[in-house]
Parts: structure tokens; C-alpha cells; sequence
């Protein structure tokens, strides 16, 4: 088990190839206020609060990957000027987020995905899949894959999905917004003065692929795809 220490206020946070960074730390004096401990698997349960990122419930941080809900419930709120970064340059799998989702061996075992829901409050959630990463990896931020999921994205509030790899260097599944991935599951997403960007070549927004899904936008929120050779 390891432990991550973080000063307060943290305000923005990075998943490498070598677990939870902390990338802003301002505050001083000695005491450190919150720590994060994990297992090998990078599974997280309990709570904790990281001055504007709130983790309740079942988590598992990985290599540029977080499942928020897996057998266990889960979930995590970005705040106002909070900040989630999901980019390691040196990692041969593209960044993932999935809300409401099992591992393969869960899948395997028969394990029913318990749920998870995501809240971004004013924040940020950018996921980066750079250049050098193996072909065909493929950007995802997935609500509802195996079972119920939900996300918020309000006042601001922010997801980025960014392919810097042409889609004549890459081969795979590309960048991916999916509501309710496999039969049985269900996710819902909406946006209240929200955004969502998907950028690259095979960039697409899927609503409802095997399961459930459910798309709301109000309050002049906005849904962009872009590729990179036209990407206005």
C-alpha cells in the first residue's frame, strides 16, 4: 500500500505512470492535512477531500486510467477551479475515465457493476492522448459502461478529450464519449452551462451503443468534435 500526502489547498492533480502526483501545492506550514492510500491495484475506498476534489466510495487510480464505481459504489466531484489531468506522454495505453464500470476479470467472474457517478462542478477533466503513445490506443470517457452511471457537468464546468496522433499514425478505436457501453448498463450525462470537447480524427459522442443513453444539454451548453485537419 502506498500514500500520497498532499499540503492544502490541493487544486489540481495529475494519474501517471507512477500513481497520484500532486501538481499544486500551495499553503504552507508543516502539516499535511489528507492522504490518499491505495492498494498495488490502485484501489481506492473511503473518502476524502482535496480542497475542491471529493473522492467518496470505490475508486481505482491507475496509469492514466480512473474507474469511479466498480463492485462498489463511487464517486468524485471537481470543483470550481479544480483541475483533473489524465496525460502521460511514456505509457502505452491512451488515457481512460469510466463511471459505472468492471475490469475484465470482474466481468469474468460474473461481478454486476454496483455504479458511480461523476460531478464537475466549474472544473476541468482533460484527457490527453499524446503522440508517442501506441497506436490505436484511443482517448475514452465512459458513463454506464457495465452498469449505471451519471455525470454532471455544470457551471463551467469542462471534459477534454485530445488526440494529437493523425489518424494515418493510428489504426484503433480513437477518441470516444460513450453513454451506456454494454447491454444492461445504462449512463446519463447533462450539461447545465457545461462543455464537452472530443478532438482527433476519429473522434465521435456515442449515445446509448449496447445499453441506455441519455444525452441533455441545456443552458447554452455545447458539444464540439473536431478533427485535426479542420479543427474549427
Amino acid at each position: 500500500m502506498g500514500e500520497y500526502f498532499f499540503d492544502s489547498p490541493v487544486s489540481r492533480f495529475r494519474i501517471s505512470g507512477v500513481g497520484l502526483e500532486a501538481i499544486t501545492r500551495t499553503g504552507t506550514g508543516p502539516d499535511w492535512v489528507a492522504a490518499l492510500s491505495f492498494t498495488a491495484d490502485g484501489l481506492f475506498t473511503g473518502s476524502l477531500t482535496l480542497s475542491g476534489i471529493i473522492v467518496d466510495g470505490e475508486v481505482n487510480i491507475g496509469p492514466t486510467r480512473v474507474r469511479v464505481g466498480g463492485v462498489g459504489l463511487g464517486s468524485i466531484e471537481i470543483q470550481t477551479g479544480s483541475t483533473v489531468i489524465l496525460d502521460d506522454p511514456s505509457a502505452t495505453e491512451a488515457p481512460a475515465l469510466v463511471v459505472g464500470g468492471l475490469t475484465e476479470l470482474e466481468r469474468s467472474q460474473g461481478a454486476a457493476a454496483a455504479g458511480g457517478s461523476t460531478r464537475i462542478e466549474g472544473g476541468l477533466v482533460q484527457l490527453i492522448d499524446s503522440p508517442s503513445l501506441k497506436a490505436g490506443s484511443g482517448v475514452s470517457f465512459g458513463v454506464g459502461r457495465d452498469g449505471p452511471g451519471s455525470l454532471v457537468v455544470r457551471n463551467g464546468g469542462a471534459i477534454e478529450l485530445i488526440d494529437e496522433t493523425p489518424e494515418a499514425e493510428s489504426a484503433g478505436s480513437g477518441e470516444n464519449f460513450n453513454l451506456g457501453r454494454r447491454a444492461g448498463a445504462s449512463g446519463t450525462a447533462t450539461f447545465d452551462s457545461g462543455s464537452l470537447l472530443v478532438r482527433g480524427d476519429t473522434a465521435r459522442v456515442q449515445v446509448g451503443q449496447e445499453g441506455i443513453g441519455s444525452l441533455s444539454l441545456t443552458n447554452g451548453s455545447s458539444v464540439v468534435i473536431q478533427s485535426l485537419a479542420n479543427p474549427a
